[in-house]
């Protein structure tokens, strides 16, 4: 950055202030503020990707139970407000049962989905049950940002299933 500040400011204040010593401090600042404003430190893959924890495996693997320990505790419908307040302690309530073996066994899956990613079943359920909304919520944001009306067609193959929706 220094190399690129002094080049800069050099050349520019050759041509235009010649041997103005308070022309020269100004623009160098201002070369170095805006450089320091648009570059980024390059950072390895590790910061932009969330890790899976066995806790992620752990609510991933038992989905099922856990709504049904939900249930048991609220009559509220998921994606209500209160909601997730329950199924946090439907988590919280099946982790703490879990034996030292059996959390060992998540850690161990959590450390393996790090290394060769995430299994293809557990992409298409994340799919399924987020696709419909997130294209919903693009389409909308089109309109209102650009004024483009959408309509989008969307189909994929899952387990020799075809989803579709519009």
């Amino acid at each position: 950055k220094e190399a690129i500040v002094t080049r800069v400011t050099q050349k520019f204040v050759t041509v235009h202030h010649e041997n103005d010593i308070e022309a020269m401090k100004k623009l160098q600042n201002s070369v170095k503020n805006w450089l320091n404003n648009r570059s980024w430190e390059l950072t390895d893959e590790e910061e932009y990707f969330q890790k899976t924890n066995w806790f992620t495996v752990f609510t991933s693997e038992n989905a099922n139970q856990i709504k049904e320990e939900t249930r048991k505790l609220t009559e509220v419908a998921p994606g209500s407000l209160g909601y997730v307040q329950y199924w946090r302690k439907a988590v919280s309530a099946l982790s703490k049962t879990l034996s030292d073996g059996e959390q060992q066994t998540y850690v161990d899956l959590a450390v393996e989905w790090n290394i060769k990613g995430v299994p293809k079943d557990v992409q298409m359920k994340q799919v399924r049950s987020h696709l419909t909304s997130f294209l919903r919520q693009a389409s909308t944001k089109m309109y209102w940002q650009f004024g483009i009306r959408m309509m989008m067609f969307w189909g994929y193959e899952s387990e020799g299933e075809i989803f579709q929706g519009m």
